[in-house]
């Protein structure tokens, strides 16, 4: 009988340890789960960043190259994109 309230008290302490280390480990998974979700907004806010950038770029290139007068064929193929894109804008501002 003895024996048997050992091996119990054993198993008791080891089921005991056990649901403490399932629940740190579901609290870990959440934290990790929301670390994840934080680096997502963060990877989807640089993205934007550099293709905000690399517009900004292309803008500063087509300048620089009408104002040294070197743009040649590119610049004006931009010019005329920029162009229609701001038609387009305004076709929509009018409708």
């Amino acid at each position: 009988m003895a024996e048997q309230n050992i091996i119990i008290s054993e198993l008791d302490y080891k089921v005991g340890r056990l649901m403490e280390s399932y629940k740190t480990s579901r609290e870990q998974k959440r934290d990790l789960e929301e670390e994840v979700s934080r680096l997502q907004r963060q990877a989807r806010a640089l993205e934007n960043e550099v293709q905000r950038l690399n517009e900004e770029i292309k803008t500063l290139r087509v300048s620089s190259a009408i104002s040294t007068g070197k743009g040649g064929p590119g610049a004006r193929a931009r010019i005329g994109q920029l162009a229609r894109e701001i038609d387009k804008c305004i076709a929509l501002l009018n409708n």
